[in-house]
């Protein structure tokens, strides 16, 4: 039951640094959040929350 949930957490954060990275890479590109939101047909707030993250980052 354990080994299940720690495969479960680790595709869940697998999947968030995959998205992370693609939103990041469309920032470059100067896309809106509407625009990557719907090329990687997810809701525009995670995409906001994801950029701001990403923004965050870079300031430190």
């Amino acid at each position: 039951m354990i080994k299940q949930e720690g495969i479960v957490e680790g595709r869940i954060e697998g999947e968030k640094a995959l998205l992370k990275s693609l939103i990041e890479k469309k920032m470059a590109k100067k896309y809106s959040a509407e625009q990557i939101s719907a090329m990687l047909e997810v809701d525009v707030p995670e995409v906001e929350n994801i950029m701001k993250e990403i923004q965050n980052e870079k300031n430190l």
